[in-house]
């Protein structure tokens, strides 16, 4: 699969890879789902990420996390901390219809964290983004109008936090292919202080 993606994003001149959904780790979305984290299931999947890294040298591998703190990710899913230094960026994931909001700010600073720990040792370290969804590409729920609380509370959270991250991620167009509207779109980036502009 790494050497596969590498050639896809190689021939067709892209910048890098987005993996989505906690790729690479089985039992999406809560720790309740994962598989044993057994050592040859941690060797596997360092295996993989390493392989990854080799194959795409320069080019961008961002991941999309679980939803859950870094230390959650090791002790359930065997995500071994030092996998995230072989990333460009790890995605904190917030969509509204998955996302425990208790978990939103130990997520971000356990990311965090790490990012800072690498730095401080002269390494490789990830960007560490934000995620914010006012739809979704799978599913035809509109966090802006569906899911009002955690909506807002999103945006809150970023508004706190933003000094802290090396970004910010947006799912803005729906299941249907819509994007969306510019208004609800243009509030958030108000409320959020990142301007508005278009």
């Amino acid at each position: 699969m790494a050497a596969q993606a590498a050639a896809f994003v190689r021939d067709f001149e892209l910048e890098g890879i987005f993996l989505g959904n906690q790729f690479g780790l089985l039992g999406f979305w809560h720790p309740d789902h994962a598989p044993e984290p057994t050592a040859q299931r941690r060797a596997g999947i360092t295996r993989f990420f390493r392989a990854l890294r080799t194959r795409f040298g320069e080019r961008l591998v961002y991941w999309m996390d679980s939803y859950w703190p870094a230390e959650v990710e090791d002790a359930a899913w065997a995500m071994d901390p030092e996998n995230y230094l072989l990333l460009d960026a790890v995605m904190c994931s917030n969509f509204a219809v998955l996302v425990e909001p208790g978990q939103i700010v130990p997520n971000l600073m356990s990311k965090r964290r790490i990012r800072d720990r690498a730095e401080a040792r002269g390494l490789r370290a990830p960007k560490i983004l934000y995620s914010v969804d006012f739809v979704d590409p799978w599913y035809a729920y509109r966090s802006f109008l569906d899911h009002k609380l955690i909506y807002t509370y999103q945006r809150e959270t970023y508004r706190e936090h933003a000094d802290e991250l090396d970004g910010v991620a947006f799912f803005a167009n729906d299941t249907y292919g819509h994007y969306t509207p510019h208004d609800p779109l243009g509030a958030s980036l108000t409320a959020m202080r990142l301007g508005v502009s278009g």
